[in-house]
């Protein structure tokens, strides 16, 4: 397919492409348990939705019935090269922090920055 798109097609050829599609992490409001994730630099892509679910959810700025179940837990371990190219940090830093002063127990976060590590 790939030959075809970049050496015989036209300006007038119409393609329709559908890839790959799946359930996400298959998660849903009624999703219990500990969940562990591993991710390394654009990795942490794949859970930014869930961790600012997660993040409006603890702040209460969304319903509870758009919310995680209670009995959800997410421990992410994070790795980034540099600080200043970690995705989403910010956010991910919000949460844990959020989480830590409500007490909830729906996020831990294990991050390393590779350039900081003795």
């Amino acid at each position: 397919m790939s030959k075809r798109f970049h050496s015989a097609a036209t300006h007038d050829d119409t393609f329709l492409v559908k890839g790959p599609m799946g359930k996400g992490l298959g998660l849903s409001r009624d999703s219990k348990g500990t969940h562990v994730a591993f991710t390394a630099g654009t990795g942490i892509l794949v859970l930014v939705d869930l961790i600012a679910k997660l993040a409006l959810g603890e702040t209460n700025v969304i319903p509870l019935q758009d919310r995680m179940h209670p009995e959800f837990k997410i421990v992410l371990f994070a790795s980034f090269l540099k600080r200043q190219d970690a995705i989403a940090l910010e956010l991910i830093k919000t949460l844990e922090s959020v989480v830590k002063m409500s007490g909830s127990q729906c996020f831990e976060l294990h991050l390393r920055m590779s350039d900081e590590v003795n």
